[in-house]
């Protein structure tokens, strides 16, 4: 069975970096991350952990106990980050506008998706097990990792080991991420002085100014992918998000100047987390809440 593949319109500012458990795909990143940072270029690296039974959530902490009371979302606000739980394996497609004030995406792991790609091989098998997955709609970067450093790879190839191979990749991943920076702008900037209003179940939430602005921002950067085919300035988005009955979860609905968009479910579910994980973070007067809410609704006109 070959790897799923990626939709194009998602997967444009991501590389996968793939390989074998434990061949230093890790390493390969963290070497690759400074030289990105130089650039200025906002990167979001997600990791793919197939280890048996992880969870960064442990039983009986606050956080462990709002998801057992029936939380489909928990977001923990500490003092030095802020940690939005989703307590079930997402798909990389519904996490990519989690992270869309990222300009560039580094994926770990995803081997089963297609795209761009640098493999990472510890010896000649497990560039194999890797090769035997390629389509021809995937695009190999390079390949990296102790292999290259031994100098036991001869292949094709672009090699990937030294401070002038990690620059040469970084200067095909720019135009990706100002590609992405510029579809953002295009939705951002007609919006730019458009206000921001938040309806909980009919219920209209009073925000400071910098609130206001700051779930505006979350929304645009979740439903940023979404606008590639609009060809007309957007001067209102509406985002909707509803029950949809049991244990279903958020489907989320998009409008932008009065046009509905046609969303693929696991962008509903994505755009509900990230929309609902901020609206979370607020000091809502009662009775309103998240958690016992029926309908959320983000206009920005």
């Amino acid at each position: 069975m070959h790897p799923r593949r990626l939709d194009l319109m998602d997967a444009r500012n991501v590389l996968l970096v793939v390989g074998k458990h434990d061949v230093g795909k890790t390493t390969f990143i963290e070497r690759l991350l400074p030289f990105i940072a130089r650039r200025g270029i906002p990167v979001a690296v997600i990791k793919d952990i197939h280890l048996e039974g992880f969870c960064i959530d442990q039983e009986g902490k606050d956080t462990w106990r709002h998801w057992k009371a029936g939380a489909s979302i928990v977001v923990a606000r500490g003092n030095t980050e802020t940690d939005i739980l989703v307590k079930r394996r997402m798909e990389l497609g519904e996490i990519l506008p989690a992270v869309g004030p990222a300009d560039l995406v580094i994926a770990e792991g995803f081997k089963e998706l297609h795209g761009r790609k640098v493999i990472v091989a510890r010896e000649a098998a497990d560039l194999a097990e890797m090769e035997a997955l390629l389509t021809t709609e995937d695009v190999l970067w390079g390949i990296a990792g102790p292999i290259v450093e031994s100098g036991a790879y001869n292949g094709h190839l672009e090699k990937i080991s030294d401070d002038a191979s990690f620059d040469a990749l970084v200067d095909r991943l720019e135009p990706l991420a100002k590609q992405r920076r510029l579809d953002r702008n295009r939705l951002a900037m007609p919006l730019e002085a458009a206000g921001c209003k938040l309806v909980i179940d009919g219920m209209g939430v009073d925000m400071k100014p910098y609130v206001a602005e700051t779930l505006k921002n979350v929304v645009l950067g979740a439903i940023a992918a979404l606008h590639w085919n609009v060809k007309v300035p957007i001067t209102r988005v509406e985002v909707s998000l509803g029950k949809n009955g049991g244990d279903a979860g958020w489907v989320a609905g998009v409008e932008m100047n009065g046009n509905p968009l046609s969303l693929k479910e696991f962008v509903q579910h994505s755009i509900s987390s990230v929309v609902l994980g901020y609206v979370a973070t607020l000091n809502l007067p009662e009775p309103l809440s998240v958690t016992r809410a029926g309908e959320v609704i983000v206009d920005i006109a």
